[in-house]
C-alpha cells in the first residue's frame, strides 16, 4: 500500500521536475526502475535510492534530508567524467 501511495506521488514529481528543470539526472531505484529527470543521451549525475524509504527525501527535499539519506548511504551517486559528458 505505502509502494503505490509514493509510487503515485513518485510519478507527479518526476513529471514536474522533468518538464519544469529537464535536468541530466538519472534515479536508479531499489527496485531495479530506473527514471530520468531529463533529455539526455547519457546523464551526468546518477544518484541511486537504495530504499522505498529514501524517496520522501526527493519529494520533500531539503540539505538536511538530502544529506541524511546520503550520510546513511541510502542514497549513493555516480557523476560522468567532463571528457563523456561532453560526448
Amino acid at each position: 500500500m505505502l509502494d503505490k501511495v509514493l509510487g503515485a506521488k513518485r510519478q507527479v514529481w518526476m513529471e514536474r521536475v522533468r518538464n519544469e528543470l529537464d535536468l541530466p539526472v538519472r534515479l536508479p531505484l531499489w527496485s531495479g526502475t530506473r527514471h530520468d529527470l531529463g533529455s539526455f543521451d547519457t546523464p551526468l549525475v546518477s544518484l541511486r535510492i537504495n530504499g522505498i524509504g529514501t524517496i520522501g527525501a526527493f519529494l520533500d527535499p531539503s540539505r538536511g534530508t538530502l544529506g541524511e539519506a546520503y550520510v546513511r548511504e541510502s542514497i549513493s551517486q555516480r557523476v560522468a567524467s567532463a571528457r563523456a559528458s561532453r560526448g
